[in-house]
């Protein structure tokens, strides 16, 4: 995946010397310039460096303009964002479109009285789903993340390497994918009893209204 660090704190520190102004246009068109971290058209996240996991990154936002000071975003919302590229060179850029092969992850909660060999039934099934729609998905496998026999549940991971030939690039086409993978997967629960407690949608919900920007475009 395509990954952009923040700018070199050398180029940074002598601009500043000039004033803050000057610093901030000098960073902003060196960023753009010099690590082009993104092309219009490109869906990206920007997130802080900090950032430890795909839930603390935020939204997925696409590229709509790159000008000298600020670049343009469309959100998933079709709201538009505009970001001086000086913010954009102090973050870091998850490049998706860059990305020749999409991983999806779909995390799934079962109930502990799934046995052994139901949880390996379902993994048949997640591989025999892939093999079944080899255009939507070059292959699917079950991970084991965390067993909580206080809270009576088993967190697993399904992945869904995408066979998508546009990727991140066509990504309607690839979460509709994803969508029909969660339809099967919860079909496929309920009609093996495997006591499904429920699902963990990897998805971003800000609650009713206009959503409010992300935290890291603070300037």
């Amino acid at each position: 995946m395509g990954v952009s660090h923040p700018f070199p704190a050398q180029v940074i520190a002598f601009s500043w010397a000039f004033g803050t102004p000057v610093a901030r246009f000098v960073t902003g068109v060196a960023y753009v310039l010099c690590t082009a971290p993104f092309d219009i058209g490109d869906r990206c996240l920007v997130v802080d460096a900090t950032a430890a996991t795909s839930e603390d990154k935020g939204y997925p936002i696409i590229c709509k303009e790159i000008g000298p000071q600020t670049t343009k975003f469309m959100t998933s919302w079709s709201e538009q964002i505009v970001v001086p590229n000086h913010v954009l060179a102090e973050k870091v850029v998850v490049n998706q479109s860059r990305s020749p092969v999409p991983a999806l992850r779909l995390p799934v909660r079962l109930s502990t009285r799934a046995t052994p060999a139901e949880l390996a039934g379902f993994k048949a099934a997640l591989a025999k789903y892939a093999e079944a729609n080899p255009q939507a998905w070059r292959s699917a496998y079950l991970i084991f993340v965390a067993l909580s026999h206080d809270q009576g549940h088993i967190e697993l991971n399904a992945w869904f390497t995408s066979a998508s030939p546009g990727g991140y690039h066509d990504w309607a086409t690839l979460y509709a994918d994803r969508s029909r993978a969660y339809e099967f997967v919860h079909a496929y629960i309920h009609a093996a009893d495997l006591h499904f407690a429920r699902p963990v949608q990897p998805v971003l919900a800000l609650g009713a209204g206009t959503p409010a920007p992300p935290p890291f475009f603070a300037a």
